[in-house]
Order: structure tokens, then C-alpha cells, then sequence
């Protein structure tokens, strides 16, 4: 595919425009009607007894479409490139924005995060096939293993581009197009089965508000990609049409629940005047905001998630940390303000009873007896992204660097003692928030 011409960056690029893209439309009617939200016209998909098929055509499908979908399409083997090598070009890029740049997109970059991912596990089977084959005894299996475990993360640090420049980089050029044709095909999927009939057992409803946050990212794409999108939307409709047939329900849903919530996060972060990215530490992808001028606003210990409040209601938010270093809890709904709660940490700094391990502790409704509750006090609005947010007492991270390794966050009614029973769903730990302490706050240090 020609090359993209680079995102314009946070300052530059209008976040929300409305012009309908062309990267939705695929010629020829489709056999199932599905028509997705906003008129979008899907992929003709159908299926025969308990198989499930996607019917093609010849217009749909661009010739460079199987050699260029990194390693997700169902080529020959010979048509692909070694997943060691490509689980290296993909983790250069996912580190130069996790280490340096921060200059991806939260739904381009979970996207990239999927891949990477997806390419390591077939790298770690290469992996093993080779230690096997040069192995002439156990131990040496072992030893041979580590060191190709070893050449594989040194080749993705070496393969790091000098700039943040996207266009200055034909590595990052590539990956950052796989990335927008494998989100753009997972789209494609997501409005297909929102598309089903309900009584359909592959119907699956879209979130509230994420047609038009697919639509804002085909946009942007569009924008980017300039007179290029045909050749996109060709190959992301016959990648769609390869995950489809060959990954299972379970991989698929879960891939689209992720960048589909990436791409309203943005959207909701947008009409705030906030940019969105992500970053990958202790195991898991953080939110990370960004103010119009490409400062940052908030470092996240986590993605948005659903914790549970005292009276049983589903809250969306995040902990995360200032870039002064102040543990916030952000709350992820404008419809609530500070006055509707009062936020609570509870941090486990008393051992588990004899016999008892720490995990088992956590789901014991005993739990807060071993805990020490610290509060967090409301902030003003205009120091909040969307919804309320909260900054913990100092006393939290002062006692962080005792035994204590997990935590529980409560959200009581305002002016209510009762802090209900324990959450599981709210049981979080601090090994995140140590390590941006540690760390990973400072790599932004230019930023602040």
C-alpha cells in the first residue's frame, strides 16, 4: 500500500468531524441486509447449517489484501513472514510509543497492542520449534529457548525508529497502517453483528454511543490515508472476512469489546478536550491523557473499568496519577458529579490469617479488617476530565512501600457511613501504581 501521509498530531488534527467516509461502503448488496448504523452497508456474510462463511466477491477483495494483514489472514505459510521477525517490527513501535513518543492513539494503539500480542504467541511457537530441532538434550532445550526469547525482544529494540515522526520511519508507516486496517475489519465485524437479527445466536448489540466513535475513527482515517482509503477499506473487509472464518467467536468479541471502547473513550474524551492514548505496563493497558497541547494530564494505572458502589451501581473509572505525582480516581460519566459520592481506598496493610493466601483474603467478607482506609477528596470540575475526580491522601503512597499489595476502592453514597460489604469486582493492585511511581511517570518528564 502507498504510504500514509502522518497524523497531523493531538493539536492539529480535528478530532470530530462528520463528513461520511468512504472506508464503511463496500460495493454489491450484501446477502444478509445488514446495514450498519448510520447506513453503513456491511459485508455480505452468511452462514450454512452451524458453519459460519463469508460470502466474497472479486470487487471486495484487493490483490495485496493476504500478504499485508500481518499475519492475521489465512495465507499459505510461505506467504507470510517469520512471526519472530514480525513480533519484532510490531513491539518496536508498540515501545516507541510506550518509552518515548506517546504519540499513538488509544484505538490505534490497543489495536497494535492486539497484534503484538498475537504475534508473540506465534513467535514463542517458533520459538520452541527451533530450541527443540537445535536442542540434543533437555537442559540445552531449555537454555537454547532463552536465548531465542532473549534475540527476539534485543531485535524489537533494535528495529526502534530514531524520530516519532510517522513519516519519517517506513517501519512505522507499515505498522501504523496494520493497525488501522485491523480495527477498521474488527469494526466491520462489530457493526455486522449488531446488524443480526436479536433472536440470531451471533447478535451482538454495540455500546451506547460507539457507531459514531467508529465513524470519527474511519474519519480520521480517511483523512489520512487521503486517496488511499479504497485500497484500505478493501483489504480491511477481506481481513474481517479472514478472522471471521478462521478465529473463534471468544477472540473476536473480545478484540472488538477492546477497540471499540478505545475509540468512544476518545470520543468522550474529545468533548472534554482531552487526547487519548494507551501504554502497556505490569501487564496490562493504561489510559494515558493528553491536554490539546500534547502535555500530560493524567498517567492511568489501568483502562477504564467497571467498579461496583456501595448501593449496588456501576460506575465507570480509573486510577491514575498526575503528573505531580497524586494518586486521582477518575470517574468516566459527565452525568455524575462530585456531590453524588465519596470515594474510599482500602489498602490491605495487616498479613492473612495463618493459612490463609492473599488472594483467598480478598474475597472474604472479612477483608476490610485487614485493611487501612484512606479517603480522597473531591476536586474541583475544571480539574476533572469527565465526571468527578478525587485525590487520595498522600498517606496512601506513603504506605505502599510496607507489605501492603492490594486494595479495594469503594464509591459510597454521599454522606453515608455504610460502605457496603466488600467488592471483588473493586479489588485492585498496587503493584501499577508503584511502578508509574517508579518509572514510568518519569518517561514522560518532557510532557510536564
Amino acid at each position: 500500500m502507498p504510504v500514509p501521509d502522518p497524523d497531523p498530531g493531538w493539536e492539529n488534527c480535528p478530532v470530530r468531524t462528520r463528513a461520511k467516509s468512504t472506508l464503511w461502503s463496500s460495493p454489491g448488496a450484501p446477502v444478509r441486509g445488514v446495514d450498519g448504523p448510520r447506513g453503513f452497508a456491511m459485508m455480505g456474510l452468511v452462514r450454512q447449517g452451524n458453519a459460519r462463511i463469508m460470502k466474497t466477491s472479486p470487487a471486495w477483495v484487493s490483490g495485496l489484501a493476504l500478504a499485508l494483514a500481518v499475519g492475521l489472514a489465512a495465507a499459505p505459510a510461505g506467504a507470510q513472514q517469520s512471526a519472530f521477525i514480525e513480533y519484532a517490527d510490531l513491539r518496536a513501535i508498540e515501545r516507541l510509543n510506550d518509552f518515548k513518543c506517546l504519540h499513538l492513539r488509544a484505538t490505534d494503539r490497543i489495536g497494535l497492542g492486539i497484534l503484538v500480542d498475537d504475534a508473540y504467541l506465534r513467535a514463542d511457537i517458533e520459538i520452541d520449534a527451533t530450541a527443540k530441532e537445535q536442542a540434543e538434550h533437555e537442559d540445552e532445550e531449555v537454555w537454547r529457548y532463552m536465548i531465542l526469547v532473549e534475540n527476539l525482544e534485543t531485535r524489537a529494540e533494535s528495529r526502534i525508529p530514531d524520530t516519532c515522526d510517522i513519516g519519517a520511519s517506513a517501519l512505522h508507516q507499515n505498522i501504523f497502517t496494520d493497525a488501522s486496517r485491523f480495527n477498521l475489519a474488527l469494526f466491520m465485524l462489530a457493526i455486522h453483528f449488531n446488524g443480526l437479527d436479536p433472536a440470531d445466536a451471533l447478535h451482538r448489540p454495540l455500546a451506547e454511543g460507539a457507531d459514531a466513535a467508529m465513524q470519527t475513527y474511519a474519519d480520521r482515517l480517511a483523512a489520512t490515508f487521503r486517496g488511499y482509503t479504497e485500497t484500505l477499506r478493501e483489504e480491511a473487509t477481506a481481513l474481517a472476512q479472514t478472522m471471521f472464518t478462521s478465529r473463534t467467536l471468544d477472540e473476536i468479541h473480545g478484540w472488538i469489546d477492546k477497540v471499540t471502547d478505545a475509540a468512544l473513550t476518545e470520543e468522550i474524551m474529545a468533548d472534554a478536550g482531552y487526547g487519548v492514548s494507551a501504554i502497556t505496563y505490569y501487564g496490562s493497558d493504561a489510559i494515558v491523557l493528553v491536554e490539546a497541547d500534547g502535555s500530560l494530564a493524567v498517567l492511568g494505572t489501568e483502562w477504564p473499568r467497571t467498579y461496583k458502589t456501595a448501593d449496588g451501581r456501576d460506575v465507570k473509572a480509573f486510577v491514575g496519577m498526575s503528573p505531580e505525582g497524586q494518586l486521582r480516581l477518575n470517574v468516566v460519566d459527565g452525568t455524575l458529579s462530585a456531590g453524588d459520592f465519596e470515594a474510599h481506598l482500602m489498602l490491605r496493610t495487616e498479613p492473612p490469617p495463618e493459612g490463609v493466601d492473599v488472594f483467598t483474603l480478598s474475597s472474604r467478607d472479612d477483608w476490610r479488617d485487614f485493611t487501612t482506609g484512606f479517603g480522597a477528596t473531591a476536586l474541583a470540575a475544571e480539574s476533572c476530565a469527565v465526571g468527578p475526580c478525587y485525590e487520595v491522601e498522600p498517606g496512601f503512597l506513603e504506605r505502599l512501600a510496607g507489605e501492603a499489595d492490594q486494595y479495594e476502592l469503594v464509591f459510597a453514597p454521599a454522606g453515608s457511613s455504610d460502605l457496603g460489604a466488600p467488592q471483588t469486582e473493586n479489588m485492585r493492585y498496587t503493584g501499577p501504581i508503584s511502578t508509574a511511581l517508579d518509572g514510568v511517570l518519569a518517561r514522560f518528564a518532557d510532557r510536564m
